[in-house]
């Protein structure tokens, strides 16, 4: 259904849409923006639509968007230029002038994935048999890929009682004069857990939203149910191979468990992984070669992987494929998001935290992950008896973490201090690393008292 775009293709194509996340597209088309934003410039975009509304409303066949060529300054002349050929191109294929015109549009508000979206369509056509069209133009020079036209398509559809009722989703490519439709044989369903994916990986990416208004600010992130957010990692970019993209496009919908910022749904682990088996979370999954070497050794339980690294999910995703494995899935986003919201008390037989970020620096030691209340948020997620085990190179955030786990009354210490290496903990190439740099490995091993 979807081929296999580079990390964060999708929505990066429609950033535009995503009112609070990320940059701009990297293009002229943020140039454009910030100018007109500033009150300056000239937007060959906003005038191509401009004439093109003009053309259908007057039925003028293209008059009018060629027209605007002569007043566009030279500096942007040959991006307006490379427009108006699939412009009118697009206005041919309407057909008959006297058969369509002009429909009002508003824009969509919604959430995906914990994202704000901005859905909006730059131009409603109404037809004299009584269909409706609302259209997205897409101006950017390569054409747009197929992750983007059908989660254009998909998103345009599922806001289209707020854009323009009871209309078709229509993405046009003006560069080029192509028109895309929705396709029925894509199920809607698939879409959306796959945007879910893309938005809660998108999400991840950047430490905080823009700032939002003081009422959203109050009910969503400083309220006293929903306190502001400390981060216990960075969000982390990389490249992705071919590899990597094709299997986060095809396995993501399979074995992925979207995360957003504010869960609202209870995760049934019987129901993710098909049975009813001891489930054990994995923390920092990296790369996911130690996730892999574990579940394939203990076939008895099941393994949720959680990371927010998208090249190492993808990678993941992939050994789990060839190695053929059933027991694992792959949660993309905020663990601790995961373990307050979205798994109940009592639900994990194992806590896997090796290697978390040690945040050296003192003003960030409220950011790392074994602190009091993630201990206790963690504890109560064990069964009795369920086991915490951690892992990490930086001796002062060991101490720090038996410090605190010896400091939690339900939590029994399997060994006087550090624990011996684990011998079912698989050797990482990063641990490797620490290793071969001469750096200590502390190991610490506890567990839920019954």
């Amino acid at each position: 259904m979807i081929g296999a775009p580079p990390p964060y293709a999708t929505l990066l194509a429609f950033t535009r849409y995503v009112g609070r996340t990320g940059p701009s597209k990297a293009t002229f088309v943020s140039g454009l923006r910030r100018q007109r934003e500033s009150g300056s410039g000239f937007n060959p975009h906003g005038s191509l639509v401009k004439a093109l509304k003009a053309d259908i409303q007057f039925r003028t066949e293209g008059a009018h968007l060629t027209a605007v060529i002569d007043v566009v300054r030279p500096r942007w002349r040959p991006l307006y230029e490379a427009l108006v050929p699939g412009a009118i191109s697009y206005l041919k294929s309407l057909g008959d002038p006297a058969k369509v015109g002009l429909a009002q549009t508003h824009d969509a508000l919604g959430v995906l994935g914990g994202l704000s979206l901005k859905v909006n369509p730059h131009l409603g056509l109404r037809y004299d048999d009584g269909n409706a069209e609302a259209v997205r133009l897409h101006f950017d020079p390569e054409p747009p890929s197929d992750e983007a036209v059908v989660a254009t398509l998909h998103l345009m559809s599922r806001h289209m009682r707020q854009m323009l009722p009871r209309a078709t989703p229509v993405l046009v490519d003006v560069r080029r004069g192509t028109v895309h439709r929705p396709d029925p044989a894509i199920r809607s369903g698939d879409v959306e857990r796959w945007l879910a994916g893309e938005a809660a990986a998108f999400a991840a990416m950047w430490a905080r939203p823009r700032r939002q208004p003081a009422k959203y600010a109050r009910e969503v992130m400083t309220s006293v149910a929903h306190p502001a957010r400390v981060r216990t990692f960075h969000p982390r970019r990389g490249r992705m191979t071919g590899r990597h993209a094709d299997a986060l496009t095809r396995l993501w919908p399979v074995y992925g468990v979207p995360i957003p910022e504010s869960p609202t749904t209870r995760l049934d682990p019987a129901a993710l992984f098909g049975r009813r088996a001891p489930l054990v979370l994995e923390i920092g999954s990296g790369m996911g070669e130690a996730t892999v070497a574990m579940a394939a050794a203990d076939p008895g339980r099941d393994y949720l992987a959680v990371d927010v690294h998208t090249p190492g999910i993808a990678n993941l995703l992939a050994v789990v494929e060839e190695r053929g494995l059933t027991n694992v899935r792959v949660g993309l986003g905020d663990a601790v998001e995961l373990l307050r919201h979205m798994l109940p008390a009592a639900s994990l037989d194992a806590v896997h935290a090796f290697f978390p970020d040690p945040w050296p620096k003192s003003r960030h030691h409220k950011r790392r992950l074994i602190q009091p209340a993630h201990v206790a948020l963690l504890r109560s997620r064990l069964v009795p008896g369920g086991a915490l085990r951690c892992a990490t190179d930086w001796a002062e955030y060991a101490e720090a973490m038996l410090e605190t786990l010896r400091a939690d009354p339900e939590l029994v210490n399997e060994h006087d201090g550090f624990a011996p290496r684990l011998a079912d903990r698989p050797l990482t190439k990063f641990e490797q690393r620490g290793v071969e740099a001469g750096r200590e490995i502390f190991d610490l091993a506890f567990r839920r008292r019954h």
